[in-house]
């Protein structure tokens, strides 16, 4: 018997699914990644999550490797090219920038940053781009210290500081949530940005 009601809400439920993007499988990815690691992200496991069949995937990505090569893009692209194009942007001081960035960061990816940094230690190509990234943020925060005001030498060592910092807080909180602490932030903020 021909069932009017159900035909139309699977039509419906179809091109929901069809509205997917390829951002959405390369967030899906990365929140993986952040929850389980690299070995974790599958097709298969991404599209039960998404509630899709798999040909959604390839309709966006050859395999695997283009999703994971998407993923790392996304992290390169969205998550530090364009986070510090828009930091330079605000209209903020160098001081600001950097309290907003110190917040941000002890606050919010501590768990994919993590992850990609696991990644890294698996594989040379990842190691090799992460490392690039690394650079560029430590730049940044250069420039930001040399805009406060420091002399160039300063500013390089109160940069990597604040790199080594973070990292350590990435390591510290992914073992201890309870340590996000605007506080801890903020004591970090001074100590790191007060002239001697």
């Amino acid at each position: 018997m021909y069932d009017k009601k159900h035909t139309i809400s699977y039509v419906m439920e179809v091109s929901e699914k069809l509205q997917l993007t390829s951002d959405d499988w390369i967030r899906a990815g990365l929140e993986t990644l952040s929850r389980s690691g690299i070995a974790s992200v599958k097709i298969e496991a991404i599209a039960r999550e998404l509630k899709i069949s798999k040909g959604s995937f390839y309709h966006y990505f050859k395999d695997r490797a283009d999703l994971l090569e998407a993923m790392l893009f996304y992290w390169e692209a969205q998550l530090t090219r364009e986070v510090i194009r828009q930091m330079e942007n605000s209209g903020m001081s160098a001081k600001e920038q950097f309290q907003a960035l110190v917040y941000s960061s002890f606050s919010h990816m501590t768990k994919l940053q993590s992850a990609i940094l696991a990644w890294a230690n698996q594989d040379e190509q990842i190691a090799k781009r992460v490392k690039a990234i690394e650079q560029e943020r430590v730049q940044y925060l250069d420039r930001l210290f040399t805009e406060m005001g420091f002399h160039p030498a300063d500013s390089a060592m109160r940069a990597e500081i604040s790199y080594f910092t973070f990292l350590g807080w990435i390591d510290r909180s992914s073992r201890n949530p309870a340590l996000k602490s605007t506080q801890l932030a903020d004591a970090f903020i001074n100590l790191i940005t007060q002239m001697s």
